[in-house]
């Protein structure tokens, strides 16, 4: 039991905030809390804690295992990130070196297309070089010993010598001639350079160019021009150099030539197996009949129906529309040249170009055209081919075009005249006013 001063301390303590204990308060349990608090109080104190405690942990526990998942999603988003840049990376350097692949495979096609093209013709470089320096020793030589023989010569009218002339004056003219030789030379050399140069910058990558297209832009006679590229493969300017044989084209390739030949003996074998085809089929005229047509005639005709045949074999093997649209209309044209041919042979004796150069030639760049479209890789040069085939088709339509014109020509002036003669003889027969009547006004 408590004393009374024990109060007085109680009471002290009460004032200075601190929990007092009643006086004779009776002594609590062990273990029980301190003041008014019963066992039961306290348990469920220790039970509250305890699930706050509970909530806590938990709490943190979630809170924590969500950090720890964010930053494990962090994580995998920066691993992805940095994977596709890195595939990214990868990607366009795969990219450049392909490129530079592309770019390394085309400069060594161009350089080996710029080396086939320079061997077909000589170095202009060094004719002009050799023209230069020959031009210019021919020239200074040439005024040097034309002073010395001009002085010589004077001496000899003087002297009036023989042995002078042949001691004095003949050495210098022999000079001046070798001189005059050496700058004619380098003349020569100069202009041979310029005009293969010329043709080298007109050929391009092609293998044939026409001597018309040659004389157009060189601005020379297709006849001076044909001289010209004949010395030129003459002494070794073209290597490669060929005319054909009706010197219209000039080949500055063997391949070109191969194929020229090859095309002429093919030619020749097929007329011959015609000819043969002919000779040999009997005829549908009766005994005693005279045929209206000659057998040169009758080839002429069969050699353009199987040009024809040609074209439209050819037609269904290009796919491109428009150069369809062209061969079917000369298909057309050529099959009413024929048949005009056909009711007027007297046309055909002057038409030997049509079935020998025209119809050949047009079959040739179908041909081509047709090897140029199944290339699977469309590069500029095929481009620029069938383009260019493509502009020759209108050509080639236009000419087919004149020539069914003027093969009417005859005709129309016939009936020009038969006309006229038709209103002279009606205008005397009163059935008509006189064409040559004034008109009254």
């Amino acid at each position: 039991m408590t004393s009374p001063a024990n109060g007085t301390n109680g009471n002290q303590q009460q004032e200075s905030g601190t929990y007092e204990v009643p006086p004779f308060a009776p002594e609590q349990p062990k273990g029980s809390p301190a003041g008014s608090m019963t066992p039961e109080e306290f348990e469920q104190l220790c039970r509250s804690i305890g699930d706050t405690v509970g909530k806590g942990l938990a709490a943190g526990g979630s809170a924590l295992g969500s950090a720890i998942g964010q930053a494990v999603g962090s994580y995998q988003q920066h691993s992805a990130k940095k994977a596709e840049k890195m595939r990214q990376a990868l990607a366009h350097q795969q990219e450049l070196a392909a490129q530079q692949q592309a770019a390394a495979a085309e400069k060594r096609a161009k350089a080996a297309r710029t080396r086939a093209i320079n061997a077909r013709f000589t170095p202009v470089k060094g004719k002009s070089n050799a023209g230069v320096w020959m031009s210019a020793l021919g020239g200074i030589f040439t005024v040097s010993f034309a002073n010395v023989a001009m002085e010589e010569l004077m001496s000899v009218i003087a002297v009036q010598s023989p042995e002078y002339f042949f001691d004095y004056l003949l050495p210098p003219l022999i000079a001046l001639g070798l001189s005059i030789w050496l700058l004619a030379a380098g003349i020569n050399r100069l202009r041979a350079g310029s005009a293969l140069k010329s043709i080298k910058r007109i050929t391009g990558s092609r293998e044939v160019v026409t001597i018309q297209e040659l004389s157009a832009q060189m601005q020379k006679s297709p006849a001076k021009l044909t001289a010209l590229c004949r010395k030129l493969i003459k002494n070794g300017s073209l290597p490669q150099g060929h005319l054909d044989d009706n010197a219209t084209c000039l080949m500055v390739t063997d391949n070109a030539y191969h194929y020229y030949r090859q095309a002429q003996a093919d030619e020749a074998q097929r007329r011959k197996k015609s000819l043969e085809e002919e000779q040999t089929r009997p005829s549908s005229r009766k005994t005693g009949e005279p045929s209206r047509l000659t057998d040169a005639q009758k080839t002429f005709l069969k050699e353009g129906e199987h040009y024809v045949q040609q074209m439209k074999d050819l037609d269904a093997a290009i796919d491109d529309e428009e150069v369809s649209r062209k061969i079917v209309a000369i298909e057309e044209l050529v099959s009413r040249i024929l048949a005009r041919a056909a009711e007027e042979p007297s046309l055909i004796d002057g038409m030997t170009r049509f079935t020998n150069i025209y119809l050949p030639t047009t079959i040739k760049l179908l041909t081509a055209y047709d090897a140029l479209e199944e290339q699977p890789v469309q590069g500029s040069n095929i481009a620029s081919s069938r383009q260019e085939i493509e502009q020759t088709l209108d050509v080639l339509q236009a000419a087919y075009e004149k020539q069914l014109d003027e093969m009417f020509q005859d005709m129309s002036m016939d009936v020009s005249s038969d006309i006229s003669v038709l209103k002279a003889m009606l205008a005397q027969e009163g059935l008509t006013e006189s064409p040559f009547k004034p008109t009254d006004k």
